[in-house]
């Protein structure tokens, strides 16, 4: 049975880690590693540790820091999802260097990790790091090619042949990404999408046995990329974008806290964060309001209603406080809204 790609002889030691792109990055992840292990990251990094690394933060790109699009390439959170995504690098790296050439495989990497993250930016909240779309990227990679191989020793000899590796691969990563909690499923595709459109782009670019040349088409494929990444690149730093992305995020969260029992401390993440973007958003305040009157901050709670009362500008504004509290306090269950009753004295100030 004919393989689609035969194995080429990986260099060893040295020669690897210093002679080849793929080496190289698993060199620098390494040194990344190594620098945040030495301040207490080795297992399990701290959001702030990540966050000063350079980790994917959707407010901070949206504050105008847009190196984290491609800092987080070489950021990984904690030994095990180092070691798991160097050892992808290290196990099909090299196949897809050989294959495409380094040039066009470092452009791959790059580029996928890249627009993994743009991708991460537009439609997860969430801080996250990590090469995961630049191993996406070349999962995409080969499997493009390995489909077109495919194709042409099925068309010469008959038979198909059995190991689609790249194929698997993907099929059982998009499979675990879908069922295990907390995998940043946008990246992942983002990163997919430019390794199978990249390797579409390289193989038109240039004489080979697979497509006739069109230079013109390779073109056209990558400024499409560049106009999708683009695209992404504007919403996520969009400020009033990201905003109401972690606006829907924060009531789903004020949801999850609300239904759960009061006694219980929370710190609600989400809403703290949509409120860095939109500090003076009347909505994000009141879902404060109702976080703090459900665990029984008392304090906390009417010194909010106080500075939303202060700052509403409008008499009907006012009035339409004075009756949500009034309706919150009609449906309490808690005996204790005292505070309440005390706030409500003030309509009539």
């Amino acid at each position: 049975m004919p393989n689609t790609f035969p194995d080429p002889s990986q260099p060893k030691g040295a020669r690897y880690f210093l002679g080849t792109w793929s080496g190289r990055i698993v060199l620098v992840n390494t040194a990344v590693f190594l620098w945040m292990a030495s301040k207490g990251g080795f297992w399990m990094p701290t959001g702030d540790l990540l966050y000063s690394f350079g980790a994917k933060d959707p407010v901070a790109i949206a504050s105008g820091e847009w190196w984290r699009f491609f800092a987080p390439i070489f950021v990984h959170i904690g030994f095990v999802h180092f070691a798991m995504n160097n050892l992808g690098l290290y196990f099909i790296g090299y196949q897809i260097e050989k294959a495409m050439g380094a040039r066009w495989f470092l452009f791959i990497y790059l580029f996928s990790g890249f627009l993994g993250n743009v991708a991460s930016a537009c439609f997860s909240v969430a801080r996250s790091a990590g090469a995961s779309g630049a191993l996406f990227g070349l999962l995409g990679a080969g499997f493009f090619l390995e489909r077109v191989i495919n194709k042409r020793i099925f068309a010469q000899t008959g038979e198909k042949p059995k190991n689609n590796v790249y194929s698997m691969m993907v099929i059982a990563n998009v499979i675990f990404g879908f069922m295990v909690p907390g995998v940043d499923n946008a990246a992942h595709m983002g990163g997919l999408v430019a390794g199978i459109g990249l390797a579409y782009a390289m193989a038109l670019s240039r004489p080979n046995r697979l497509f006739a040349p069109n230079p013109k088409r390779s073109k056209q494929v990558i400024l499409a990329l560049y106009g999708f990444a683009a695209v992404g690149v504007l919403f996520s730093m969009n400020s009033t974008y990201v905003a109401s992305l972690l606006t829907a995020k924060a009531k789903q969260e004020a949801g999850l806290i609300l239904d759960h029992d009061p006694d219980i401390a929370y710190f609600p993440y989400f809403l703290e964060e949509a409120k860095k973007l939109k500090p003076g958003d009347e909505k994000l305040r009141w879902l404060n309001f109702k976080i703090l009157h459900h665990s029984g901050d008392k304090n906390a709670a009417l010194l909010l209603l106080r500075g939303i009362l202060k700052e509403s500008g409008r008499k009907e504004d006012r009035d339409d406080l004075f009756k949500r509290v009034q309706d919150l306090l009609g449906k309490s269950k808690q005996r204790d809204n005292e505070y309440l009753k005390e706030f409500l004295k003030l309509q009539r100030d």
